[in-house]
């Protein structure tokens, strides 16, 4: 909005196709740190079992 004119410059359908597009943006890299955390865990885990003690 407009607060000092008080208007609306984007429809309700274009703010909330915004805000779809922006969660949709931090779900895949969200989605893609955990992919990558969970391939960095199994390589140290594969690693570690490796030495002894």
């Amino acid at each position: 909005t407009d607060a000092l004119a008080n208007e609306v410059r984007m429809d309700e359908a274009a703010m909330m196709a915004a805000i779809q597009s922006f969660v949709a943006e931090q779900q895949a890299a969200a989605e893609a740190a955990v992919a990558g955390n969970l391939e960095a865990s199994a390589a140290f885990l594969a690693e570690n079992g490796q030495q002894d003690g």
